[in-house]
């Protein structure tokens, strides 16, 4: 007796929406798994992208208001760790200049998609304006990770060399980003003792 079809594209899906909408959930490795699976014809990349963004934003609002909650005491023991440090040094240099909407670019890779959101409710930032940040950033995120895996799987023709080889494009991209953020973070620090203090420039 087969498996229905349309049951393992529900399951598909339901992965992907997972991967997404839990804040420390591997949310690029299930988009690349659904963009490859698209390319085999097992599922609508429409479907997947849709999905993908609606479970991106509703993490970011998750996330955004534990910021918001926990405060400045959570934010320094986050950037204690050395993979979040550098992101969240960055991301409220952004936010002390007023360039809220730069942070787009930092939201496209895994890590930005748990620092922005979290900053951005420490830093108080209007409901309005997180919500135009997190669209165009999870937007971003979603099309970037599901066609590496569409891509990947379109030119290998075949779906396991298409998930390594998108898998091994995607970590090449994180580094990048990782060390231009660092660097960025290096050149200009921004204490972060009180962020809430900046919370009037943010809402400007």
């Amino acid at each position: 007796m087969g498996v229905d079809p349309a049951l393992l594209t529900e399951l598909a899906l339901l992965g992907v929406f997972l991967g997404t909408v839990l804040p420390f959930a591997p949310a690029e490795p299930a988009l690349i798994s659904g963009g490859a699976l698209a390319a085999a014809g097992e599922l609508s990349l429409a479907a997947v992208l849709g999905v993908a963004v609606v479970g991106s934003v509703l993490c970011d609002l998750i996330t955004y208001h534990a910021g918001w909650a926990l405060g400045p005491a959570m934010l320094r023991r986050l950037s204690r760790r050395a993979k979040l440090g550098d992101a969240i040094s960055w991301t409220e240099s952004r936010l002390a200049e007023g360039a809220g909407i730069r942070l787009t670019g930092l939201r496209v890779v895994p890590t930005g998609g748990f620092v922005v959101p979290m900053v951005c409710g420490v830093f108080r930032m209007p409901l309005r304006q997180f919500l135009v940040i997190s669209v165009i950033g999870s937007s971003a995120f979603s099309v970037r990770a599901t066609m590496l895996g569409f891509v990947g799987g379109w030119i290998a023709d075949d779906l396991f060399v298409g998930l390594v080889s998108s898998f091994l494009l995607a970590s090449l991209i994180t580094i990048c980003v990782s060390w231009l953020t660092h660097r960025q973070a290096s050149s200009k620090e921004t204490p972060t003792e009180n962020p809430a203090q900046d919370t009037a420039s943010v809402g400007a």
